[in-house]
């Protein structure tokens, strides 16, 4: 498993399709997924790049109602929609790409996708913008960066790394945003997402403790749009320790 977590336009899209095009010459008749938010999606990241790399002698065909390529060896890449995972169920896959995760639901990938990612150990890549360290795609950058999972790798790519966009236009970028937007969508940098009770908190003020079983204490409010946010807490001595929040 590889997790690719990098800043706006910086080539996560040629990224994914060259990984799906490796993955599905790297033998016979394998099924190669591509996975998007929305169909819509799908179609303007990966289908035109299709058509630009995939040579026509070495296609069989192209079904533009199902965005399914099949190529001379028989392998097919197909882009799916994770908004309709139900539609996924039943196959067995050799690749994955699962494109801009924190906008898709946890489900499509632990309950549709990993179970059909078993029976032929598919190579799968994870790729996004983080979105908060709500996100589940936080979890899955965190388990990727344990050194002892040998089975997943990660890694980061910020704008200005990839030099796809100019040294002005990001200074620009830089003065027009918030610092912490800023950081989330350029220097792909897991960030508390806005309108949470306390956004400046991050991974080095969070340590393990013991529940004394106390009372627990919430905080909520409502002057949130769309919802609310809320934390939850216990007193320990003279500390208020946060532990979990809500927002919605």
């Amino acid at each position: 498993m590889k997790v690719f977590v990098a800043g706006r336009r910086s080539g996560k899209s040629f990224l994914s399709v060259a990984f799906l095009i490796r993955e599905a010459l790297a033998g016979d008749n394998r099924l190669v997924f591509y996975v998007a938010p929305t169909i819509g999606q799908a179609r303007a990241v990966a289908w035109g790049l299709m058509k630009e790399w995939l040579p026509s002698w070495y296609t069989k065909s192209w079904n533009e109602t199902r965005l399914t390529v099949v190529l001379g060896n028989g392998s097919q890449i197909s882009l799916r929609s994770a908004d309709n995972p139900d539609a996924m169920r039943g196959v067995g896959l050799d690749a994955l790409v699962m494109d801009e995760i924190a906008d898709m639901r946890p489900e499509v990938w632990y309950e549709v996708l990993r179970p059909a990612c078993s029976d032929r150990q598919a190579r799968v890549m994870f790729v996004g913008t983080p979105k908060g360290l709500s996100s589940w795609a936080f979890d899955i950058y965190k388990r990727a960066r344990d050194e002892t999972d040998t089975e997943w790798t990660s890694f980061t790519c910020t704008t200005a790394e990839a030099g796809f966009v100019p040294e002005d236009e990001l200074e620009s970028a830089q003065k027009d945003l918030d610092p912490r937007v800023y950081r989330q969508e350029y220097e792909a940098s897991f960030e508390s997402p806005s309108g949470v009770v306390y956004p400046f908190f991050d991974e080095e003020n969070i340590q393990p403790v013991e529940d004394d079983g106390g009372r627990i204490l919430v905080g909520m409010d409502f002057n949130v749009s769309p919802g609310m946010s809320a934390v939850l807490g216990s007193r320990v001595i003279d500390e208020l320790h946060i532990w979990d929040e809500i927002f919605i």
